[in-house]
C-alpha cells in the first residue's frame, strides 16, 4: 500500500512539472545595452483538482536563470536556464512594450523546452507561452503586476494541450538607483489536463536604473 502510495504521488509531481506557472516579468522591457539578471525560485504547487489530501501540497522545486537585455526602447529578448529537480531546461523569451505610462503594458512571449528521463525512457517537454502585462513599478507608487496568458505544453503523448494561466505579482526596487528587484508571485493555471493548479515563487535580480519615465 506505501508503494502505491509513494507511485500515485510521484506520477503527479511529474506529470504536472513540465508546468512552469510562476511568471516573473514586468511590462517594462530591460533598457538598450544593459544587461538584467535574475534568480528565480518556486517550490511549491497547490492542487485544486484533487480530493486526496496529500495532494494538495506538492514540493516541486524549480530554479531559473535568466539574462535579459534590450533590443530597442520597446523590445526586450532574454535567454536562461531552468531545473527541474535535476532535469536542465532552457528558456527564449521576447517582450514588446506597448504603452508606458503610469502604468505600462506589455506582450511576451516564451518558449521552453526540456529533456528528461523517466520510468527508464527518455522524454521532451515543450512549452509555448504568450502573456498580456500590466505593471507599475515607478517610485512612490504601489508595485504590482497582473499578467493574463495562454499556455501550450506539450509532455510525453505528442499533443499540445492548451491552458489558461492567471499571475500577480509584487515588484519591489531597491538598493542604491533602484537598481535591484524583489518580486513575489503568485500563480494559477487551468486546463482539460491539468486542472486547477496554483504555485508559488520568489525572484530577486539586478534591473538596473529605472529609465522609464512618467507619462501623464
Amino acid at each position: 500500500m506505501k508503494h502505491y502510495i509513494v507511485f500515485v504521488i510521484s506520477s503527479v509531481l511529474l506529470f504536472t512539472s513540465c508546468l512552469m506557472i510562476n511568471n516573473f516579468e514586468t511590462a517594462q522591457t530591460a533598457p538598450v545595452e544593459q544587461y538584467q539578471f535574475f534568480g528565480n525560485f518556486s517550490p511549491y504547487y497547490f492542487s485544486l483538482s484533487t480530493d486526496e489530501p496529500s495532494e494538495h501540497v506538492m514540493f516541486y522545486p524549480y530554479t531559473e536563470f535568466i539574462v535579459k537585455s534590450g533590443i530597442n526602447e520597446n523590445i526586450d529578448f532574454g535567454v536562461g536556464v531552468r531545473a527541474i529537480w535535476y532535469f536542465p531546461g532552457l528558456i527564449l523569451n521576447s517582450k514588446y512594450q506597448f504603452l508606458k505610462s503610469k502604468i505600462d503594458g506589455a506582450i511576451s512571449l516564451e518558449g521552453a523546452w526540456y529533456p528528461g528521463f523517466i520510468y527508464g525512457e527518455d522524454y521532451n517537454v515543450f512549452t509555448l507561452r504568450s502573456t498580456l502585462l500590466f505593471s507599475q513599478e515607478k517610485v512612490h507608487r504601489f508595485p504590482f503586476r497582473i499578467a493574463l496568458g495562454a499556455y501550450l505544453w506539450d509532455y510525453l503523448e505528442n499533443e499540445f494541450n492548451p491552458s489558461f494561466v492567471a499571475n500577480i505579482g509584487f515588484p519591489i526596487r531597491f538598493g542604491p538607483n533602484r537598481k535591484f528587484r524583489l518580486m513575489p508571485d503568485l500563480g494559477f493555471l487551468y486546463g482539460s489536463r491539468s486542472g486547477g493548479l496554483v504555485q508559488c515563487g520568489l525572484s530577486f535580480g539586478y534591473v538596473g536604473e529605472d529609465v522609464h519615465e512618467i507619462k501623464d
